[in-house]
């Protein structure tokens, strides 16, 4: 018995009025929930926003995008067409958020009318979306807004390669136009996402369903097989010649894990999917209680839905009455397939935190939502038990909003005192401002936070604790902000408990001295100073900033020689062979540098010494050696390049062959060149 009637008149009544309910939750969730929720990467579009217009570049060459990422038009552009006219607070992020949102929503809607689902699946899709489905996915549609601009992209590629094998004439020219802008933007932002995302999957979509059609809609699937490779060979050209003018961090290159490792990912994959579906219940909460029996049935439901989702796209793929659908089913399948791959075989995942790590399948799961929610909808039937396990599934995630936009530490709606009771770092940001500072540095996951969270009223930038010294983190970031253009100002230093004990305050003193105030407030330590910090810590300023001292100490590594001079001095007599000094110092930033090594040597009639070097990877990859042939007091100084590390850290090394005595009091390492490699 079909009851789909049924379920379209009940959608007409009541259905409007809860995707009306959503809608609203959404609005509370990103302009004044998601304050408690921003974070460093969620800060991102503000904070480039900012550089955009205070250089006046499109793409700002002091930036640090990160694996190659550009942002061309994603949730910058709509902050930073208001800056000139408003300052950079938290509401433009919630204004981006929402044009994303509207992104999503649009988009969908566009991709369920190409496959040709009924309003009433189409509306039950729009409930869905504007629920959020579960916090995590939330997070990266509407509050992170970065998959929800790629999901909308992926929607729209699909649905304008669609129309493009389809139209005739004038519209063949307006679609391929479509095609074409978007398919250039998206290989132009990152070639290597958009083969994995978009390339790849619409190729094996026009395999499938164009290789038995007519002449006129085989020309069609040339066009856009056409204008597809075109944009991918404009594109990484255009990616390469701007990447080559701005700042790059990234990940060290993937590497196949063995299978103890593939079986950890497995595991940590299918936590992150249940997350994403809603599926995992709060770690601690009560199982005997309404909110306990809630949990359960969405536990059930995302179950049901590991199982479901396959099984649209399967039928999908098998109908041959719409060819639409077996297009989008394929596409969508090339695209979970190639990412589950990744997923569970490489090391590009960090399964540390496998709900992050799984939002690269966040669009294979959306374009299967959609094949599913048309199938529970539009082939509803009492004796079809799949359909209606499918549409159970789905009305209970697109019904419980409130929990899918829940921000973890905020208890309630319209809270008692505001919503400020309950953001660390807003407070954190007021006692700044109170203290009458304006800028300063912590550790990554607060600085681009407070400043948003201030309205760059502070502009506090982010470091990491490196060998015991504050680094800049050039990863997201500007190399403006380290250049230390106002030596008079004050600043301060921003620490948790934890990192006040990674800090070498003997080091750090022989660089700044003593702050001269010291405040504390929320589990946090400020030191500040009359200066600008930059000024004189090392490797801050790319361009002439202080040396890095790496002086002997007790501490430093060694298999050969002694310590002499109270300490300060490594010493290896004739005869000793090997190192006299190896490990890491720390992990600078791609430029050109020169490295000074404070040595002595002594022994008669020998032509050579040893050899100093610099390497990285453990010692596995040698990035420069010069040899010591003087003999006595020199200062040994060696050009050194360094490539983007990646995270690794660089090693100095000082090398004996055992022909003589050498010793070694210090190494220096300081900027030649602010040109970024």
């Amino acid at each position: 018995m079909q009851v789909t009637p049924f379920l379209q008149q009940w959608v007409r009544r009541l259905l409007p009025l809860a995707i009306a309910l959503n809608l609203l939750l959404l609005l509370y969730y990103v302009a004044i929930d998601y304050q408690v929720g921003l974070h460093a990467d969620s800060a991102v579009m503000n904070l480039l926003a900012q550089e955009m217009i205070e250089t006046r570049s499109f793409f700002p060459s002091s930036w640090y995008y990160a694996n190659g990422d550009l942002w061309i038009a994603t949730t910058q552009l709509p902050i930073a067409a208001l800056l000139p006219f408003t300052k950079n607070t938290f509401g433009l992020h919630a204004f981006s958020s929402l044009v994303c949102a509207a992104l999503v929503l649009g988009s969908a809607w566009c991709v369920s009318g190409m496959l040709g689902q009924s309003r009433t699946a189409r509306t039950l899709l729009l409930l869905l979306l504007a629920g959020g489905i579960s916090p995590n996915m939330a997070e990266n549609l509407y509050g992170q807004g970065a998959y929800g601009v790629l999901f909308a992209y992926a929607c729209l590629l699909a649905v304008s390669g669609w129309r493009l094998l389809h139209a005739c004439g004038a519209a063949r020219w307006r679609w391929g136009t479509l095609f074409a802008v978007l398919a250039l933007l998206v290989c132009w932002s990152n070639p290597q996402r958009a083969l994995v995302f978009y390339a790849l999957p619409l190729l094996a979509a026009l395999a499938l369903t164009q290789a038995p059609v007519l002449s006129v809609q085989r020309r069609g699937a040339v066009l856009l097989a056409a204008l597809l490779l075109v944009a991918i060979v404009i594109g990484a050209v255009l990616h390469g010649a701007v990447v080559r003018q701005v700042g790059n961090s990234g990940l060290p290159p993937p590497t196949w894990l063995d299978f103890d490792g593939m079986v950890r990912n497995t595991l940590g994959t299918l936590r992150g999917v249940l997350s994403l579906l809603g599926g995992l219940p709060p770690a601690g909460a009560k199982v005997a209680s309404t909110g306990g029996a809630l949990d359960a049935l969405r536990l059930c439901g995302a179950l049901a839905l590991l199982v479901l989702l396959p099984w649209a796209v399967w039928r999908a793929l098998r109908t041959a009455q719409h060819d639409a659908r077996r297009y989008f089913a394929m596409y969508t399948l090339t695209g979970a397939a190639i990412n589950l791959l990744v997923a569970l075989a490489t090391s590009i995942p960090d399964m540390g935190s496998p709900e992050a790590s799984v939002r690269y399948l966040v669009l294979a799961l959306l374009g299967a939502l959609v094949l599913l929610t048309g199938d529970a909808v539009d082939q509803l039937r009492w004796d079809r038990p799949a359909t209606l396990a499918a549409l159970a599934a789905l009305l209970l995630l697109g019904l419980t909003p409130a929990r899918n936009y829940h921000v973890p530490d905020v208890p309630r709606y319209f809270p008692r005192g505001g919503i400020v009771e309950y953001n660390l770092f807003g407070k954190i940001a007021r006692f700044i401002e109170q203290q009458g500072l304006q800028r300063g540095y912590s550790t990554f996951w607060s600085a681009g936070t407070i400043t948003v969270l201030s309205g760059h009223d502070l502009r506090q930038r982010p470091i990491a604790i490196d060998h015991g010294l504050p680094m800049p983190v050039r990863h997201l970031s500007s190399s403006r902000w380290y250049e230390g253009t106002q030596p008079a100002g004050v600043t301060y230093l921003m620490l948790n408990y934890d990192e006040v004990k990674q800090i070498d305050w003997n080091q750090l003193a022989a660089y700044l001295g003593q702050p001269v105030r010291v405040l504390d407030f929320a589990g946090c330590k400020f030191y500040i100073y009359d200066f600008d910090i930059a000024t004189r810590l090392p490797l801050w300023n790319l361009q002439h900033g202080a040396a890095l001292q790496v002086p002997v100490t007790a501490a430093t590594q060694h298999h050969i020689g002694q310590l002499t001079d109270n300490g300060t001095a490594l010493h290896s007599a004739a005869g000793e062979g090997g190192h006299l000094r190896f490990g890491s110092i720390v992990t600078p930033p791609p430029g050109d540098y020169l490295v000074s090594f404070d040595l002595e040597t002594s022994g008669d009639g020998v032509a050579e010494y040893g050899m100093v070097d610099a390497a990285t990877d453990n010692g596995a990859v040698l990035l420069a050696n010069q040899p010591i042939k003087a003999q006595g007091r020199q200062r040994l100084s060696m050009p050194l390049t360094v490539p983007p590390l990646n995270g690794a850290q660089l090693e100095l090394r000082v090398l004996s062959n055992g022909n003589g005595a050498i010793t070694l009091r210090n190494i220096e390492l300081n900027t030649t060149s602010g040109k970024q490699k």
